[in-house]
Order: C-alpha cells, then sequence, then structure tokens
C-alpha cells in the first residue's frame, strides 16, 4: 500500500502543519486553528481522489479524524474534566485479554474491493 493524497493522511499532514506554524498562545486556540484547517484540506479531498469525486463524498478516515479533533477542541473549550477511578486495581478480563494480544506478532491484510 502506498500513502495517498486525499485520505486520512492528508488531514493528519494538515493539522500537524497547522500545529507546527501557529502561533496560538494556548491549546484551545491551537486545537481550534488545528480543526479549522483540518476541514478545509477534508473538503479538498474529493479533488485529490478521483473516487471521491465520483462518489461527492470526502475521505471517511479524514471525516472521522476531523470529528476527533473537534471533540478534543470542545472539551478543552469547555475546560471539562475526566477522573480515573483505581478503585479496582485487579486485571479485569479485558485487560488480560488485551495484554495478551499485545505480545502476540500481527499479521494484518487489507482486502479492499471498490465497486463503481
Amino acid at each position: 500500500m502506498r500513502p495517498t493524497e486525499g485520505t486520512i493522511l492528508t488531514i493528519i499532514k494538515a493539522a500537524g502543519e497547522s500545529a507546527v506554524s501557529s502561533e496560538a498562545s494556548n491549546l484551545v486556540t491551537l486545537m481550534e486553528e488545528i480543526c479549522k484547517y483540518s476541514e478545509i484540506m477534508l473538503d479538498k479531498t474529493p479533488d485529490m481522489l478521483p473516487a471521491l469525486k465520483q462518489a461527492k463524498v470526502v475521505d471517511a478516515g479524514g471525516m472521522g479524524l476531523l470529528i476527533l479533533f473537534k471533540g478534543m477542541y470542545e472539551a478543552l473549550k469547555s475546560n471539562m474534566e475526566a477522573t480515573i477511578n483505581k478503585a479496582d486495581k485487579q486485571s479485569t478480563k479485558s485487560e488480560t485479554i488485551s495484554s495478551a494480544a499485545a505480545d502476540m506478532p500481527v499479521d494484518i491484510k487489507l482486502d479492499i474491493v471498490l465497486n463503481y
């Protein structure tokens, strides 16, 4: 697989570039700028990939990433607080499964079929 412009990779690259070039003095403003620039790039994805243009859609992965960025921005803007419940320090079944899965070698193959 080769990285392709017009995908989630384009959006994450745009987010990184906007963060690096930002002159924001606080995290809320920085996330707002990242969201705005990422959305501008997302709107351009149909012009980067003919399949998106033909379907008249933006990249789904890029849209998902933008939703995450916007959620982060809204949480920061509203001073949302989160706590971690440390009352149960014993390993749960899902943690055990996750730990076991982390030790297993991963061989992921992706077959994509596009119907036009």
